[in-house]
């Protein structure tokens, strides 16, 4: 069944949860055909719904604040939405084209160096890069908003397959 994992490391990061806590991103999923989300939210404050609450009917929805090891929700991800920490798109990104990475730019951090991570990963076209704002009109139409000149594919065929 196919999965999708959003983590955000070991900061906050509450504007990507609220993003991934709403029935339109639920829906969303379901439309591309994932049946699982996985969703590590750290020290935030916005505690996601899970599946026990009844949020939405065929995704089965599980949330944690930290794991020792996150080695098995990525192994079992076709999708990472995630941060854009170094470790965690490089653990997203391994093994190549195992899984589909979206990268959610924090720009709430002081410089913002994620972002030059992200911009590089898109450039290559190894990941999609969006805003929280931004990140439902990916999931439903596969068009990223923030920087759409600078990726050439089949975006909604890129988080799919």
């Amino acid at each position: 069944m196919a999965t999708a994992f959003v983590t955000v490391g070991t900061t906050s990061f509450d504007k990507l949860i609220n993003e991934v806590n709403k029935t339109k991103f639920y829906e969303g999923l379901t439309r591309l055909g994932y049946k699982n989300l996985i969703i590590q939210y750290g020290n935030g404050s916005i505690i996601p719904h899970t599946s026990e609450e009844g949020s939405v009917e065929n995704l089965h929805i599980e949330a944690f604040r930290y794991k020792d090891s996150l080695k098995a929700e990525f192994a079992n991800a076709s999708l990472v939405i995630s941060h854009g920490g170094a470790g965690v798109c490089l653990q997203a990104l391994t093994p190549i084209g195992s899984r589909r990475l979206i990268i959610v730019i924090n720009d709430s951090l002081m410089g913002n160096h994620q972002e030059e991570l992200a911009l590089t990963l898109l450039r290559g076209k190894h990941a999609l890069v969006c805003t929280p704002s931004s990140l439902n009109q990916l999931i439903w139409t596969g068009v990223e908003s923030i920087y759409p000149s600078k990726l050439t594919c089949d975006r909604l065929n890129f988080i799919t397959n």
